[in-house]
């Protein structure tokens, strides 16, 4: 199977969202007004999940900034924290490449909850092909790696979703890993429980929240 023939079956077809162009600003915020402020508001994000997955070079690009993130970081054992900060780099948009691409601010929001979806649908998509190749699947290990893996890079991602490996190849798969990232965000890739799927998601939903809060202050005082 080809990387192109591959990825098409990750793609979600026709998937629309409240959150998806900045014009919907006014009704998000009117909605989330009322005694259920906090409940609607992970309601909406939790509705916004569905989304289809990240166009491919974007989402590389979007790796490249959590491997820039990670190479930054003192302490790189907390996949928490490093979420964070690459979280709030795409809200901010101190990662620049995206921002010339967006139409507002919801866009890059966007960004962050597609990053998540990809890298769900990518180890859904990859589970069966890499099953019989990782020698190691015990304590929820295997789920781990399937969370972090996409982090490797494009080679490596590319070579995975084509089945260029097989059974007795994960010594040759984390070969790759460690030439594509390095010693460091390698040994964070393969034996970390990271949880990047699922932490990217909460500061997703905590940025949101306080940007609504914030909005609405700003109305009450205008």
């Amino acid at each position: 199977m080809s990387f192109n023939d591959a990825y098409k079956q990750l793609e979600f077809k026709g998937v629309n969202s409240k959150l998806l162009h900045a014009s919907t600003r006014a009704s998000v915020i009117a909605n989330a007004v009322n005694e259920n402020f906090e409940f609607n508001i992970q309601n909406m994000i939790n509705e916004s999940l569905p989304f289809q997955v990240q166009e491919i070079d974007k989402f590389f690009r979007l790796v490249s900034v959590f491997q820039d993130v990670f190479k930054y970081r003192t302490n790189k054992s907390k996949s928490k924290d490093i979420c964070h900060e690459f979280v709030r780099r795409l809200l901010t948009g101190e990662a620049n490449s995206l921002r010339a691409q967006s139409e507002g601010d919801n866009l890059v929001f966007l960004d962050a909850i597609r990053f998540v979806k990809t890298i769900q649908e990518s180890g859904i998509f990859m589970s069966p092909i890499l099953f019989d190749v990782v020698d190691d699947k015990g304590d929820d290990g295997y789920g781990d790696l399937l969370d972090s893996i996409c982090l490797a890079g494009r080679e490596v991602y590319q070579k995975i979703m084509c089945g260029a490996y097989q059974v007795g190849d994960y010594d040759k798969l984390k070969s790759d890993v460690r030439s594509a990232v390095g010693v460091e965000l390698a040994q964070f890739i393969l034996n970390g429980e990271n949880y990047i799927a699922m932490f990217t998601t909460d500061k997703v939903k905590e940025f949101f929240y306080s940007w609504v809060v914030e909005e609405m202050r700003n109305k009450s005082n205008s």
